[in-house]
């Protein structure tokens, strides 16, 4: 009997409760705990468990990441060439390599001005003209998983065409625990002349811009009704209800 309460007891002390082991490694940086995961199988689909996300999440969202080791900085220099390096030194640059959702023979990703958001990137396509044709892609270079954000299915009021979209900011809303993106939907007049490249081409056509927001929970678009502050074209910031995007 005292064979088996030692034994018992041995057992217990080499064991670690599931909650505790969540605490633990909910603190951990993201590409450590991506290492854990050959550890057990549990711990290996920790980012499908909702109770572990969540627990991650806040402790990732509390830190002063000023200060945080595991912080690094992103430079893109071309629609190809994304690198991260350490925050303090130019050192150990690493090349990362962007996700081709759209499997298209000469993808022109970039990387959405906001930055990371808990990790995230949101990345916008270019055509030829360098404006976004509208599609968009969540990505974690850590987990290197993507989403490929539906297309909005505002439509044009003719005689007006959907041309680009302006893609203004993305963040992540505490209050409803999800990730926003807002983007404004140029729709210009439907007679009028695309860049053809020439130095001489000029062109200032009418047209109008309605500004969108997708929600990931959702999955979904909607329109804004509130009143958006005018937003240059090349802007990256939208303030909704006095709210930076």
């Amino acid at each position: 009997m005292e064979k088996y309460a030692s034994v018992t007891k041995e057992k217990v002390k080499n064991y670690i409760c599931d909650d505790l082991a969540f605490c633990i490694l909910s603190k951990l940086p993201l590409k450590s705990l991506k290492r854990f995961g050959c550890v057990r199988k549990s711990w290996l689909l920790l980012f499908e468990n909702h109770k572990f996300l969540s627990i991650f999440q806040n402790n990732f969202l509390s830190y002063d990441h000023s200060y945080y080791d595991d912080t690094s900085l992103l430079l893109q220099l071309t629609d190809k060439d994304l690198c991260s390096f350490p925050r303090d030194s130019f050192e150990d640059v690493v090349k990362l390599d962007l996700p081709n959702p759209f499997q298209d023979e000469d993808p022109s990703l970039w990387v959405l001005d906001s930055g990371s958001i808990t990790g995230i990137l949101c990345l916008y396509h270019s055509d030829k003209r360098f404006f976004c044709d509208k599609r968009f892609v969540l990505w974690n270079p850590t987990t290197e998983e993507f989403k490929i954000i539906p297309e909005s299915p505002l439509e044009p009021v003719s005689p007006y065409v959907r041309d680009h979209d302006i893609p203004l900011g993305f963040g992540y809303d505490h209050v409803k625990n999800d990730y926003k993106l807002i983007t404004g939907a140029c729709f210009f007049y439907g007679d009028y002349q695309y860049y053809d490249g020439s130095p001489d081409y000029v062109c200032y056509p009418e047209f109008v811009c309605d500004y969108e927001i997708y929600s990931l929970r959702s999955n979904s678009w909607r329109k804004i009704d509130e009143d958006v502050s005018f937003i240059p074209l090349h802007s990256r910031v939208a303030f909704v209800s006095l709210v930076a995007f």
